[in-house]
């Protein structure tokens, strides 16, 4: 019954994944890009090159962020060469984070199955997995494979030292995981001192490689902190110039993620994920932390401890009954997503959609004759496996930069009739097109692009 739960949801997450691409509903297109036409280029062997973000080169050991974990998903782009293929791994994580709450909870029977079913239903689990392309929410698997270590009587060191390492080629936010995860076993000294002696020490363990491995890779461990200065944060909510949580639809999915999973609230290995929850959402200058923005990956460092201590709360204490109402909990939590996650996976399996039948007629053409691409983001997604792909907009809008972009490239797609929040970008696009020959063929009405075609660069180019 397990298995066969774990391979439902794994087909059903990576579905999903899917489905999200296809109709159009990234969060973060130019994330999306980024991880997967790098990941296709390294499957090619040209090595971890990508042309959408011009800040960065898209390197395994020289991007903005070290995630080693980028590995899997050239290796799953050698196996299907679609913008789609490293997205349905990501996905398919929910099947072994469904098995790691359920040996979590432990037990035997329908209880401590439906309780982990509602964990791995819950709002958090479903949001991350199902996001934009992600390599940090790889510390969700990693996280409670580090805590299916540490809370035996006896720490089973090569479970604990597995999940460190996970975490750790996610990204190199890993070692405020590692750290957190410490209060389980400290929490137990008590009552088994050398077991929580024990635990601490493979923590510290994992907590050292996972500060040595950027240090040694990558050269530094800058990224690690948040981008606030909270001296000056303090500051102004003591003075009244702002409220102390700034994000309400971050405070209302955190409020509905406890409601999904109270028993979280009861575990020490929970609290150091609400305290952090607390902390990024009263003062990171990074996005919202809600389903709804593209800052929701950066609770991938809360969501190990969060859901992880929420099944240790319960283990040994769930019957059928509390596991259907543990499961009834998680699908009302997440009700506001359940329509987005139904309709993914309708599209995943294929089923009609207005907005996915428009952009694969869109992006149709360019996929199958591949040539240097200009883009709106949006669309960018379905073409990111491409050698060649620039981003409007990430780029200067001036007129000479303009041309530069349009020299090279096939195809154009650009919202229908130019209609840009920068006059003056949109005309300097208008003189481009007409001066480079490009023509218009055609509109996706729903998302409001259009595409060009252009003749080849003359060879004086």
């Amino acid at each position: 019954m397990r298995s066969l739960s774990a391979a439902l949801l794994s087909a059903a997450g990576a579905t999903a994944a899917v489905g999200r691409l296809r109709a159009v509903d990234s969060l973060s297109p130019p994330d999306v890009v980024f991880y997967a036409q790098s990941a296709a280029s390294a499957a090619r062997g040209e090595g971890f090159v990508q042309t959408a973000l011009r800040f960065d080169h898209g390197g395994l050991t020289t991007s903005v962020h070290l995630s080693p974990w980028r590995l899997t998903h050239a290796l799953a782009h050698t196996t299907w060469d679609d913008p789609a293929a490293a997205l349905a791994l990501q996905g398919a994580l929910l099947g072994p984070v469904f098995l790691l709450l359920r040996a979590l909870i432990g037990g035997r029977g329908a209880g401590p199955t439906l309780g982990a079913l509602a964990l791995s239903l819950h709002p958090l689990c479903l949001s991350l997995l199902l996001c934009d392309l992600r390599p940090i929410t790889t510390m969700l698997p990693g996280g409670l494979l580090l805590l299916l270590g540490l809370r035996s009587p006896r720490p089973r060191v090569g479970l604990a030292l597995a999940g460190a390492l996970l975490c750790a080629l996610a990204r190199e936010e890993a070692l405020y995981v590692i750290l957190a995860m410490a209060a389980l076993p400290l929490s137990r000294i008590g009552r088994r001192p050398a077991a929580a002696l024990a635990g601490a020490l493979v923590c510290a363990v994992g907590a050292a490689g996972a500060a040595a491995l950027p240090l040694f890779v990558w050269g530094r461990l800058d990224n690690i902190d948040t981008n606030a200065n909270l001296a000056a944060e303090l500051g102004a909510i003591a003075e009244g110039q702002r409220p102390l949580l700034r994000w309400p639809q971050a405070t209302h999915f955190g409020l509905r993620a406890l409601v999904g999973a109270p028993s979280a609230l009861l575990h020490p290995a929970a609290w150091p994920a609400v305290g952090a929850w607390l902390f990024l959402a009263a003062f990171s200058a990074l996005e919202p932390l809600a389903p709804g923005h593209g800052g929701l990956h950066y609770l991938s460092v809360c969501a190990p401890g969060l859901l992880g201590g929420a099944a240790l709360a319960l283990r040994g204490r769930l019957g059928r009954r509390g596991g259907a109402l543990s499961l009834g909990l998680a699908l009302v939590a997440g009700g506001p997503e359940w329509p987005d996650h139904a309709r993914w996976l309708w599209v995943g399996l294929g089923g009609a959609d207005p907005r996915a039948a428009e952009v694969a007629a869109l992006t149709a053409p360019v996929r199958a004759q591949p040539g240097p691409v200009v883009t709106d983001p949006r669309a960018a997604p379905l073409l990111s496996t491409l050698p060649v792909l620039h981003l409007q907009g990430h780029f200067s809008g001036d007129a000479q930069t303009v041309e530069a972009a349009l020299a090279e490239a096939r195809w154009v797609i650009l919202p229908t009739g130019l209609r840009l929040p920068d006059p003056a970008e949109a005309e300097a696009w208008a003189r481009a097109l007409s001066a480079r020959g490009c023509q218009e063929e055609e509109q996706a009405p729903t998302l409001g692009l259009s595409r060009w075609s252009c003749p080849p660069p003359s060879p004086d180019r």
